[in-house]
């Protein structure tokens, strides 16, 4: 079998890492392919992009998987996705998350992060392209950027999936109230949905593990609430159980990634959702 390769730019940016990491992951026969680096604009060994079967030019090259010969906002990783789903080569469930990685890709390869609030902020450099030119400055080696790099993709998937299926959860949780506002509790295992509701505005967010059964109650930073109460009331209804309050009074766990030892509750969701609702006192609004 022939040697399959993988052909992108030095120096590679969002769009190339993207690219390179869709054909590896969804091109047929490519997923343990070499990745080589040339210039930008030319292609390996000087031969045609689209030449040879096993070698697939992404972002460089001018072929079919480039978009810098083409006019319109468009970008290599737009082009690899629109063959790999136009030839029936994606996962069903991966393609919406993948749409909004590719769209994201679009924005930051046409540099349409000139037009987000306050672009000069220090929160945008956290984002995964100034990520990628800041390995590019510090490792000053394509193929480890890239190695790296790759793995930022594969966590990116995880996310996206994860907020899609928050914002469906969102739609199917309880809505109650509270005295300190709109709050919502859901039996989910996605702590995505969590953050999801607390940044669409509720006060108070309640979840708890359908498999694990641990429950997390968490507020927004914005709110007035204070969990003191609520921790008093769990901890005597379920003293075996772990609980942890925040020095905030804005989250109270039972159970984390950072605490595998931690023992579940045996409280309901149900009945959580009525201590909030009617067992805290208004007190505790400050």
């Amino acid at each position: 079998m022939a040697k399959k390769i993988i052909v992108t730019h030095k120096w590679p940016d969002f769009d190339a890492v993207a690219a390179v990491w869709l054909v590896k992951r969804y091109l047929p026969g490519f997923k343990t392919a070499e990745i080589k680096f040339v210039s930008a604009g030319c292609t390996f060994e000087n031969k045609p992009p689209d030449s040879d079967p096993n070698v697939v030019h992404v972002d460089t090259g001018k072929g079919r998987f480039d978009h810098h010969q083409n006019q319109g906002e468009t970008s290599a990783a737009e082009k690899v996705f629109q063959h790999l789903k136009k030839n029936n080569l994606l996962p069903k469930r991966d393609i919406k998350p993948l749409e909004r990685i590719v769209k994201l890709v679009n924005f930051f390869d046409n540099f349409k992060e000139v037009t987000l609030e306050n672009p000069t902020d220090d929160i945008y450099d956290l984002l995964i392209p100034q990520i990628i030119e800041g390995l590019n400055l510090y490792l000053q080696n394509s193929q480890e950027v890239v190695n790296i790099s790759l793995n930022f993709m594969e966590a990116l998937l995880l996310v996206m999936k994860n907020k899609i299926k928050a914002e469906e959860e969102v739609k199917k949780g309880l809505v109650f109230k509270t005295c300190w506002g709109k709050a919502f509790a859901i039996v989910s295992g996605n702590e995505e949905t969590v953050r999801y509701a607390l940044k669409s505005g509720y006060a108070v967010v309640v979840r708890k593990d359908p498999n694990k059964g641990f429950l997390r109650i968490k507020a927004s930073p914005l709110s007035t609430v204070n969990l003191t109460d609520v921790y008093k009331i769990l901890k005597e209804k379920d003293p075996s159980a772990t609980w942890f309050l925040h020095e905030s009074k804005k989250m109270l766990l039972n159970g984390s990634a950072k605490n595998p030892s931690a023992k579940p509750t045996k409280i309901g969701i149900n009945e959580v959702v009525e201590i909030l609702k009617t067992n805290v006192s208004t007190s505790q609004v400050s």
